[in-house]
């Protein structure tokens, strides 16, 4: 998500197709700051191109949470910033959240959607493994992403097993994990249980969710 460089869209777009031309990522720069949910995306970002301006908002887990952040910045922008509508890029495939509560906040923003997700048809088996012996068996966890995650993961499990997602997680003994509480409700929407809810979008508090769940089943 980026501030437009120009009131005029078509400007906007062209301005920014001209700034993506570049042959040196070290002095690769826009005249607008950049918004990264999630410090990780922040620092991939800023490692990669060190001369923009990349902002996050640490607290921020889902879409209402990010529009709060956004919200309160927008606050403090002047009032010939607040002339240049925010310029979203999204995926195909979005909730519409983000958006609404933008809009209820009477902040302007134009959407650009750059990039989509295709569903893998060779999506393997799903082999379970049990562990090489009773002593130390292996527990499998599926980490879901994104609700869509779990309709493209029900599709494969229904066409490939002739199953529901229910019935193929409860026989195999396998342990969910979601990235946020919208993906939780999603899983739980096909009578899934959800054993694990990791609420920050980065590997680290995935890990660390996962690390004290397992303490806990060892107790």
């Amino acid at each position: 998500m980026c501030g437009k460089s120009s009131d005029n869209e078509s400007d906007s777009k062209q301005s920014i197709t001209t700034g993506l031309n570049f042959t040196n990522e070290k002095d690769f720069s826009l005249p607008f700051p950049i918004f990264a949910l999630g410090e990780a995306t922040k620092q991939t970002l800023s490692e990669k191109f060190p001369a923009l301006n990349v902002m996050t908002f640490e607290e921020s887990v889902d879409g209402r949470s990010l529009a709060a952040a956004i919200v309160k910045y927008d606050k403090s922008r002047n009032k010939e910033e607040k002339t240049k509508p925010l310029l979203l890029l999204l995926g195909e495939r979005h909730r519409p959240e983000l958006m609404t509560e933008l809009s209820s906040e009477h902040i302007s923003f134009d959407t650009e959607i750059v990039y989509k997700s295709v569903d893998n048809e060779e999506l393997g088996n799903f082999t379970t493994a049990k562990g090489d012996t009773e002593n130390s068996p292996l527990v499998v966890v599926w980490c879901f992403f994104s609700p869509n995650g779990v309709t493209v993961v029900d599709k494969h499990v229904s066409s490939k097993f002739s199953q529901n997602l229910s019935e193929f997680v409860t026989q195999n003994n396998i342990v969910t994990c979601a990235f946020g509480n919208t993906t939780a409700r999603r899983i739980s929407d096909f009578k899934c249980n959800v054993d694990i809810v990791s609420q920050k979008p980065t590997a680290e508090a995935l890990a660390s969710v996962i690390k004290e769940y397992a303490q806990h089943k060892q107790q």
